[in-house]
């Protein structure tokens, strides 16, 4: 309401929603980005307008400077199928928008892990083996990655689960020769906890995946409980053109000033330029420990 009468009184402010669920965590269900105004539309494809789901911060965590290149390192992904349930991925829609970026937007470095059949539709060098341990030696190396992003499918493991994981999200990767391989919640866990431990955890995380921010899979916790101060995923399926127009304008964003609230509302009032019948534009949605939006500044 109060964003609704500066903005009828014409004062040119920008505004942030936190939105807190630690209280009232069955509401974090609902699809708050979804909020509409009769006079001003849909407020999450505003850009004026950062909408953000809030997570009280770990007591010992706290962001660090930049002085240096914002360093984002990206995993691509389309394994074979153990079963008829996984399309193939084209990737190339993504690739070129974050070619676009590494190329036009100063501050950035890029870099990728990517699998066999990711590979030879992107032009990037396949690693050997597991993509999985390709991962883990990446970010683990003496570099520290600012921004972890994963263009990939994701959803529950498709080989040899448990019965109590059938719950679990997990990110499908590449095994040897584009095989079918996963990034299953604990493992994950593990990685970051040794990153934490290290000072090389993300500052953020891109999980531009189906469904990958779903309330209920806790994929997104996994980041958040080892000190990774943002998170952005999917909260149901987007295409992917959609996909890779959203990454586009939110690097771009994220690159003029450190504010991952406004980069994720620029991104989805990116997308909802497509006129797409679905509100896929809806789908991104941030949690984040950081109540100004900064995942980083530069010189402080």
């Amino acid at each position: 309401d109060e964003w609704v009468r500066q903005r009828q009184a014409r004062k040119q402010f920008r505004y942030r929603l936190r939105l807190d669920f630690n209280k009232v965590p069955e509401l974090n269900i609902l699809p708050w980005e979804l909020q509409r105004d009769d006079n001003f539309g849909f407020l999450g494809q505003r850009t004026d307008f950062a909408l953000v789901r809030y997570v009280k911060p770990p007591d010992d965590w706290e962001p660090t400077p930049l002085d240096r290149n914002l360093r984002i390192l990206v995993v691509m992904a389309t394994p074979d199928s153990p079963s008829t349930e996984l399309p193939k991925l084209n990737l190339v829609s993504e690739k070129k928008a974050l070619d676009r970026i590494a190329n036009e937007v100063p501050g950035i470095e890029m870099d990728y892990v990517v699998g066999h059949h990711a590979s030879a539709l992107i032009g990037e060098p396949a690693v050997v083996g597991d993509m999985v341990y390709a991962l883990e030696s990446k970010l683990k190396s003496d570099q520290r990655w600012d921004v972890l992003h994963f263009s990939c499918h994701a959803g529950k493991e498709l080989v040899g689960f448990r019965v109590e994981d059938r719950q679990e999200v997990v990110l499908y990767l590449e095994g040897p020769e584009g095989s079918y391989s996963s990034l299953n919640q604990k493992r994950m866990s593990e990685l970051l906890s040794t990153l934490d431990k290290d000072g090389k955890n993300p500052r953020l995380a891109v999980l531009n995946a189906c469904r990958t921010a779903e309330a209920v899979n806790g994929l997104v916790d996994v980041f958040l409980d080892n000190h990774v101060g943002a998170v952005v995923g999917m909260q149901w399926a987007v295409s992917e053109l959609v996909a890779a127009r959203f990454t586009q304008e939110f690097y771009a964003s994220l690159a003029r000033d450190g504010q991952v609230d406004y980069a994720i509302s620029a991104g989805r009032s990116q997308v909802a330029t497509l006129g797409t019948d679905q509100p896929e534009w809806a789908a991104p949605i941030l949690v984040t420990y950081m109540k100004d939006g900064f995942i980083f500044r530069r010189g402080y």
